[in-house]
């Protein structure tokens, strides 16, 4: 309505001059100050170069990261062959200690001796009185 007709703006009576000043002062000002405090070429170019670095950095930590990962996969398999082998060799251990004990029950242990000299004593005693 009002685009265009000069004219007709001037013959309006409820028209102030600088009416729309109180809601736009402030959009405005902020659009100037921003506009006048922007970011230059060099400074946004070192941001670029910063983020740049920091993608390198990320990417070499995710590949680092990778490989560790694998080595963590491998050690826990040897880590598991230890843990198998360890109960396996403590199974034959106490098997092997059982036994040993059972064959140094009979060779030279009090009891055994105790138990032999009893019998060859009772022996020698039934040789001489017979």
């Amino acid at each position: 309505m009002y685009k265009g007709n000069v004219s007709f703006m001037f013959k309006q009576s409820n028209l102030e001059r600088n009416c729309l000043d109180k809601f736009l002062r402030a959009k405005v000002s902020k659009i100037i100050e921003n506009y006048n405090t922007s970011i230059n070429s060099k400074n946004l170019n070192a941001a670029f170069q910063k983020v740049d670095e920091i993608k390198a950095i990320a990417g070499r930590t995710i590949t680092k990261m990778a490989a560790n990962m694998e080595q963590t996969e491998e050690l826990l398999k040897h880590s598991q062959e230890i843990q198998y082998l360890s109960k396996d060799f403590q199974k034959n251990s106490e098997t092997l200690e059982t036994m040993m004990e059972s064959q140094s029950f009979w060779m030279c242990s009090r009891k055994c001796l105790i138990i032999f000299g009893g019998v060859f004593g009772f022996l020698f005693l039934l040789w001489i009185f017979a």
